[in-house]
């Protein structure tokens, strides 16, 4: 879930910040592009870049893979995190 906007201080170039999230995944449902997307609003594009993160391709993987701009997977991924955690 997101930070609550009390911490979103914490968060900037000033302020490193790690995030370390466990859960048994055999309990868990299988995570899919449809869920980010119903559960976060991500578009399609978007919820295909969160995809290739959790399988562990880097940013620069990801554009090499879906032929993308490294700057158009960042915009995603920013567009991503702002959704993920709403300023």
């Amino acid at each position: 879930a997101p930070l609550p906007r009390i911490h979103s201080f914490l968060v900037g170039p000033n302020h490193p910040a790690a995030a370390l999230f466990l859960a048994d995944s055999a309990s868990q449902p299988p995570v899919t592009a449809r869920r980010l997307m119903g559960a976060y609003d991500l578009t399609a594009a978007e919820a295909s870049v969160a995809m290739r993160l959790l399988e562990g391709l880097t940013p620069r993987g990801i554009a090499s893979a879906h032929a993308l701009r490294i700057t158009t997977v960042r915009t995603h991924l920013a567009r991503i995190f702002m959704k993920f955690w709403p300023l």
